[in-house]
């Protein structure tokens, strides 16, 4: 059977970036204000989206036919090899015929919870830190199940002619082990075994920079900086189901926000446009060497890799109130280039295939602010909550999600 690891990585590889993609303002925090906030994102995974924008299940890879041609390559001594090809000939069977499929079902459970520390350095500066924190578990269940092609082969070994009783029995044996012998060949070339898989770990560190640039007449512009550290433990090339928190290279992202108030409208109504661009910098991992042909008995390298740069952008409109309740309403769009990797031609094409993404996503917030309490002497202290919820309209090459986000925060 062919497996393509890196396309059941790839189908969670996105994952790292959950709390990336969200609309931006104006707003920056007072001079030496400080605010700790919890964030908290979930969301479940069982299908992406592929390079024409078509729902599939993360187990496609694993959804693969066992053919006659993989039974040959599977029988490692030549001998056995020469006289399974030969009876196959002989039998009028062809090599591509299959002779059974594998069937999986795999979903992906994501929570990340990031506290994030933002501080006011002057009237106009912000600066923030962020360190997300991941749990993540995939269950995985593989079957297989035999076909009358299958059948047909072991009773060719079995019948009066042929007499071929003891290959014919361990024929049927193999097919009805066919995922232990599945696990068998992956532990062999080094491979975690196809089981449940979960792992919790800290993600790419982040470090914000914000500035209110301009401020006149109800309309206000922000620019921003953000310089992402390479943190997060990155995906293990001998596990299949596995995903790393991070993506292994440097990024830095600078991007801009116009807010425009409409306050002689609707008294706290603004609206908000914003743009961002992301350098992801090279970086270097270790990977298997996989083809079109082959992707478990490979080898390993250290690879030279550059990640496709992103662009940002979208638009909200935004709600606050004296009360201190407020919310927002909005769209995002992203989109990242094609991904390269400094390897033989065989190995780039399969590893650069389908990575460019493309995301629209909408998302609604509902904001409580204690800060207008606050200054009226009703509590004690000011703290801020908000709850989001983000539903991917459409995508290319990524999973697909519809997240809850909850955001806790204190001032002090």
């Amino acid at each position: 059977m062919l497996l393509r690891p890196s396309s059941i990585l790839f189908a969670l590889c996105t994952a790292s970036s959950l709390t990336a993609l969200a609309y931006e303002d104006s707003k920056v925090m007072p001079a030496k204000i400080r605010r700790v906030t919890v964030r908290y994102v979930s969301t479940d995974i069982s299908e992406k989206t592929d390079g024409g924008f078509s729902a599939i299940p993360l187990s496609r890879p694993l959804n693969k036919a066992l053919t006659f041609k993989d039974i040959v390559k599977g029988e490692k001594d030549p001998v056995r090899n020469a006289l399974t090809s030969g009876f196959l000939a002989a039998e009028g069977f062809n090599v591509g015929d299959a002779v059974g499929k594998f069937a999986a079902d795999v979903k992906t459970r994501v929570q990340v919870t990031a506290p994030i520390f933002t501080l006011g350095v002057t009237p106009s500066t912000t600066l923030a830190v962020a360190m997300p924190v991941y749990r993540m578990q995939t269950v995985a269940e593989v079957s297989f199940q035999a076909n009358e092609m299958g059948q047909r082969f072991i009773n060719s070994l079995a019948s009066d002619y042929n007499n071929q009783m003891a290959s014919a029995r361990d024929a049927a044996s193999k097919l009805n082990d066919a995922v232990a012998r599945l696990n068998n060949k992956l532990t062999e070339n080094g491979y975690r075994r196809l089981e449940n898989w979960s792992g919790t770990g800290m993600g790419d560190l982040q470090l914000v920079v914000k500035n209110k640039t301009f401020e006149a007449d109800g309309l206000a512009i922000a620019t921003q900086g953000i310089l992402t550290a390479p943190t997060g433990r990155i995906d293990d090339p001998d596990n299949l189901l596995d995903k790393g928190f991070g993506d292994g290279q440097w990024d830095v992202a600078v991007g801009g926000a116009v807010e425009e108030s409409l306050g002689e409208f609707v008294d706290g109504l603004s609206v908000s446009q914003y743009a961002r661009y992301t350098n992801q910098l090279p970086g270097k991992r270790t990977m298997r060497m996989v083809t079109s042909d082959e992707t478990i008995e490979v080898g390993k390298e250290r690879v030279k890799y550059d990640l496709g740069d992103r662009v940002e952008t979208g638009a909200a409109a935004l709600l606050s109130t004296t009360t201190g309740w407020g919310g927002s309403v909005g769209y995002n769009y992203s989109y990242k280039g094609s991904d390269r990797f400094s390897v033989p031609e065989v190995t780039r094409v399969v590893l650069e295939r389908d990575t460019i993404e493309t995301q629209h996503q909408a998302e609604a917030e509902l904001v409580y602010s204690g800060v207008p309490a606050f200054k009226r002497g009703s509590i004690p202290v000011p703290f801020e909550l908000k709850l989001a919820y983000k539903r991917q309209l459409s995508s290319r090459n990524m999973p697909i999600t519809h997240m809850v986000q909850l955001d806790t925060g204190v001032f002090f």
